[in-house]
Formats: structure tokens, sequence, C-alpha cells
């Protein structure tokens, strides 16, 4: 696991050439290593300015007037977090219990 830390701290993220432009560049912006660096470390405008999300319509997200691409079916009230990931590509993400154990004290630089 620590060799996974150390691979996570110091590699660049790399997409697949089928990854939206938009996904990936807004994605590398917000893990960008020095935070100085990081998209919206100049503030929230600057993330929704960005290729992936400067097509939504914040204010009316917020006043709840945006219809979501996407609602979860909710078996009961009693449904938790992982109960409600969106299934993808036919499949559910799933995190490995050592890669979350992994992550869990797992930190960002602070320069």
């Amino acid at each position: 696991m620590e060799h996974l830390c150390e691979f996570i701290k110091h590699s660049r993220a790399i997409f697949p050439p089928k990854v939206p432009a938009d996904f990936s560049s807004t994605t590398k912006g917000l893990l960008a290593k020095f935070p100085e660096n990081r998209l919206g470390f100049n503030g929230a405008e600057e993330v929704k300015q960005s290729p992936l999300f400067c097509k939504i319509n914040f204010d009316g997200l917020l006043n709840k007037k945006v219809t979501p691409p996407i609602i979860p079916a909710v078996q009961s009230s009693s449904d938790n977090d992982t109960n409600l990931m969106v299934t993808l590509y036919g499949r559910k993400a799933v995190i490995p219990d050592s890669v979350s154990e992994a992550l869990q004290n797992f930190d960002y630089y602070v320069g």
C-alpha cells in the first residue's frame, strides 16, 4: 500500500483517449499537486467556469429549478451512500477494502 500512496503522490493523472477532454482537463486541474496551481484555488467561480462545469446553471441548481440528469432509485429510507451509487457502463463502482483502508489517512500536499 505504501507503494500505491507514493505512486498517487508522484504521478500525473493519465486518462484513456475515450475520456472527454472537458472531464480530463477539469480533473487534472482539481488534482494539481500544489494548491496555488489547483483549479478552485482562486474560488468556486474558477471551478464553475471550467470546461466540465461551465454549462451548468448554478443559480437554477441552487434554487432547485434544474432537472437532474439522473434520479437514483431509492429502495428505502435507510439506503446509504453506497446503495445510491449510480451504475455506469453496466456496473457499479467498487473500491476494494484494502484501497479504502490505505486512503483513510491519505493527505494532500500543503506547500
